[in-house]
């Protein structure tokens, strides 16, 4: 929840009022369903925490001080015909859904507009809201946004259990995604009055929580782990993994139920089911099965208890190591590092030995904040990186048949 002094300052009033046409708090959630769902959960704060939030609206966490004075806005960084045309794209997309505003007239006091950006991933265009280069996640202390994700050793030791208990059945892999996953957590009212973007010269309010704010992983993996305790607690679906919006898990090969149309495995339906029940939003598609299968980046083979990565992303690994290395006068801004970090950070997954060669790395970009500040490569760090990359290509994979 807001602190008390942004809820009763005169500004923000007299902005909510202004925009109360733009300004919406929604969610494609069913809440109600889900509370009744979560009535034995055993931590009932932040129980009642995550669905007020699914109610009102999330709050970051945010603990600066907001400036009456307006600022300049720079314009989006995007000038390629291609970026620029994914953000009109997106915005279309964003509009037409709700989850943006129609365009506003004016900035009012405490309004703020961030620059948006595009990544591309496959040929697949990823808009991020750049809540760092406007200054909004700098209100927003690290700690607070700390997440601890699902990974591929938690899987590695499902693997193991099951192998060891019953080594001679086949089991069949499943995965299943929620779409658009910040986009389902409404922002509250007045952090929306902070998210204002603005797309070849027109203003939007952005209502739902945004890819590049700094709290969305934290405020989504709520929802998510709540989601994860209802499949285990109440489905029966047990082993079942989560990263941010992929769950995961397997069945026994011959456990097949027809849903929409397809065979797929009797725990996935079951989580679909689930899922149907409370309107959480995905697309058909996107809901795999089979042996092996690629989960969030990674080849799982359940019946040869094997987890590796595919030579190309080895390779992208590679690259994105010597582009790091070649960054002229060697000294790449934070926001390169933090990106690298979180590369290397997924291939330690099926390279844990390769952790001691991250720590300098590490090291560099501890207690650093600012985004786009730079950070210089020390020899140490280099030859760490190139040690990494010369050594992953042969010593990637990780075996389920050893404990974790």
């Amino acid at each position: 929840m807001p602190p008390k002094r942004l809820l009763e300052d005169a500004n923000v009033k007299k902005a909510l009022r202004h925009y109360s046409d733009a300004i919406r708090v929604e969610t494609p959630f069913d809440v109600d369903r889900l509370q009744g769902l979560l009535s034995s959960h055993p931590n009932r704060p932040f129980v009642n925490s995550v669905l007020w939030s699914l109610r009102n609206g999330f709050w970051p966490l945010d603990e600066s001080e907001w400036k009456v004075e307006e600022e300049d806005f720079a314009g989006n960084p995007a000038t390629n015909p291609s970026d620029l045309q994914a953000i009109r794209d997106f915005r279309d997309k964003e509009v037409s859904a709700g989850r943006w505003s129609d365009p506003i007239d004016e900035l009012l006091p405490y309004m703020k507009i961030s620059p948006m950006f595009v990544v591309w991933k496959k040929e697949k265009a990823r808009v991020v809201t750049d809540h760092s280069a406007s200054g909004l996640n700098g209100g927003i202390r690290p700690a607070e946004a700390r997440v601890r994700y699902d990974n591929m050793h938690d899987f590695a030791q499902v693997l193991y259990n099951l192998r060891q208990q019953n080594p001679e059945k086949k089991y069949v892999l499943w995965k299943s995604d929620v779409s658009s996953a910040f986009l389902n957590l409404p922002a509250h009212p007045l952090w929306q009055l902070r998210q204002v973007v603005n797309v070849e010269g027109r203003m939007y309010i952005v209502r739902r929580l945004v890819f590049g704010n700094r709290f969305s992983p934290r405020a989504w993996c709520s929802v998510s782990a709540l989601l994860a305790w209802i499949a285990g607690t109440v489905y029966k679906i047990y082993d079942m993994q989560v990263y941010m919006d992929d769950f995961w898990g397997l069945d026994e090969e011959d456990r097949l139920e027809t849903f929409h149309g397809a065979q797929r495995p009797r725990n996935q339906v079951t989580l679909l089911r689930f899922w149907d029940r409370i309107r959480c939003p995905y697309e058909d598609r996107k809901q795999l099965h089979g042996n092996p299968l690629e989960i969030i980046g990674f080849w799982v083979d359940a019946n040869r208890g094997k987890i590796s990565i595919s030579p190309s992303s080895v390779q992208e690994a590679i690259a994105a190591i010597n582009a790091f290395l070649a960054t002229p006068s060697r000294k790449p801004v934070l926001r390169e590092w933090a990106r690298l970090a979180g590369f290397l950070n997924w291939v330690l997954n099926v390279f844990p030995w390769g952790r001691p060669a991250l720590t300098e790395f590490h090291r560099s970009m501890g207690g650093r904040t600012r985004f786009y500040s730079p950070v210089p490569i020390t020899a140490e760090v280099a030859a760490d990186l190139t040690w990494f990359k010369e050594t992953m290509p042969t010593a990637i994979g990780l075996p389920s048949t050893m404990p974790f």
